[in-house]
């Protein structure tokens, strides 16, 4: 019986030791296939990239090649999906995340044939020289290799020459045509260093109400939220409220959402939630923990918005709009739609990845990315109709429609035939100069109704 037990335990000292040991090799070999099929891309991206180090034929056409490689592999991952903002460069400075910059200080649009300037930066060297915004710029003077002077002409070149006119001007000093009006002149500006600050225009109208209207362009300026407060608080110290505040976000594409949370604790209640953040994982809540600054002396909130209002920028306007509805009205046409959060990873090289970790929501939970923030007073206005005129020939049933809409708008008419609605606005212009002649005049109107359309919103915020 004894022998029995000692065969029985020691049976059992070997099973246990058996299963023990099967528990590990099962452990190991799951590991090593799940590591196997974890490291399928890795291994596949390893070949490639040795195969093209080692015996791709245009290899020696590149200084670097391992980091020419390495650049191209990441570029393909960030910029070959679906999301369209995240992306990587081989600096940081390419990320064009700054609000310093060398040239003369101006944006300016495609106009009939020539550039319109749409913005003139304040204290930049165009602001310095006095150039406005409206200056229509007619061409540029270059100098040749013999020290004279080449005038580009717009008028004969397609909207992207005027564009790379610009972007391939190597003189530093800009010598441009402007008409201002009846008035013609040469205007030379030199270029220097400016900074984009984020409040570019002030207007303060003390009368009956006191209205205060702030242009915003970027949430990349760290001086927002304190020159903010400098000029609310001394127009509150004139006049002891601001009946009327309105926060002018045209063409403010956004940039850092702790400005745009800062700038919204100014306004709404204490303990109310700010914005929503869904990531890949979680749902992160930012409330204002700070008693509104502006409580009690903003009566008022008019925001202006347009279809390039996006990001940063929207995310202020829902802040506002969702918990002080009362108070707040948003002007314009619907905005651009960019409801996402994004982050900026610098790499120890001195390159960057910019990639979105979040969709942004409203203190509601509504998401407005691809949608845009939909205006409570809405201008309407059809912004494709710049974009339409041109240099695109006008061939399609679809531009024949649009083209059909905007000689009726501009006749004040109801044409059903194309063809005679465009008669009639030829009158004498020969159809085969259509495509050009005709196309800028429609351009340059289609520019001027948007411009029209920016006034009326402007004057509808002031009585709004």
């Amino acid at each position: 019986m004894e022998n029995i037990e000692k065969k029985y335990a020691k049976s059992k000292i070997i099973f246990t030791f058996v299963s023990f040991l099967a528990l590990i090799v099962g452990v190991l070999i799951g590991t090593s296939i799940v590591n196997s099929k974890n490291n399928r891309g890795n291994d596949k991206i390893d070949e490639i990239y040795e195969l093209l180090k080692n015996e791709w034929l245009f290899g020696e056409d590149y200084d670097d090649l391992e980091i020419y490689l390495t650049d191209l592999a990441i570029k393909g991952m960030s910029d070959g999906n679906k999301d369209p903002y995240t992306f990587y460069t081989s600096t940081y400075d390419a990320q064009n995340l700054t609000i310093d910059y060398r040239g003369i200080g101006i944006s300016h649009a495609y106009y009939g044939g020539n550039r319109i300037i749409a913005t003139v930066f304040k204290e930049s060297p165009a602001d310095k020289e006095g150039l406005k915004e409206g200056d229509i710029i007619t061409g540029l003077y270059e100098t040749l290799d013999d020290d004279t002077l080449n005038f580009i002409e717009f008028s004969s070149l397609s909207s992207q020459e005027t564009v790379d006119a610009f972007n391939n001007y190597e003189d530093d000093i800009v010598k441009m045509h402007i008409k201002r009006g009846e008035q013609e002149m040469d205007v030379s500006v030199e270029k220097d260093y400016y900074t984009q600050h984020a409040i570019q225009d002030v207007q303060i109208i003390e009368g009956n109400e006191t209205i205060v209207m702030v242009e915003i362009q970027n949430f990349m300026d760290s001086r927002l939220i304190y020159d903010l407060e400098k000029i609310l608080d001394e127009v509150i110290e004139n006049n002891g409220v601001i009946d009327r505040l309105i926060l002018d976000l045209r063409n403010n594409g956004g940039g850092r959402t702790d400005l745009a949370s800062s700038l919204a604790s100014l306004f709404v209640p204490q303990d109310s939630i700010i914005v929503k953040y869904q990531t890949k994982n979680k749902l992160e809540v930012e409330y204002n923990y700070r008693k509104p600054r502006y409580e009690n002396t903003v009566k008022k909130i008019n925001f202006l918005q347009n279809n390039q209002t996006a990001s940063a920028s929207e995310m202020v306007i829902l802040a506002l709009k969702d918990n002080m509805p009362e108070k707040v009205d948003v002007i314009g046409t619907y905005s651009y739609g960019k409801g996402i959060r994004q982050k900026v990873l610098t790499l120890s090289d001195g390159s960057a990845i910019r990639y979105t970790d979040a969709y942004v929501l409203s203190p509601k939970g509504n998401s407005i990315h691809g949608t845009g923030i939909k205006p409570t007073i809405e201008i309407e206005y059809d912004y494709n109709l710049q974009q339409y005129y041109g240099e695109i020939g006008f061939v399609t049933k679809e531009y024949k429609e649009k083209i059909l809409r905007q000689i009726n708008g501009v006749l004040n008419m109801e044409y059903t035939s194309y063809e005679e609605a465009l008669e009639h606005f030829l009158t004498d212009l020969p159809y085969s100069q259509f495509n050009y002649e005709v196309g800028r005049i429609l351009q340059q109107m289609a520019y001027d109704m948007y411009l029209m359309a920016m006034g009326n919103a402007t004057e509808i915020a002031l009585e709004a």
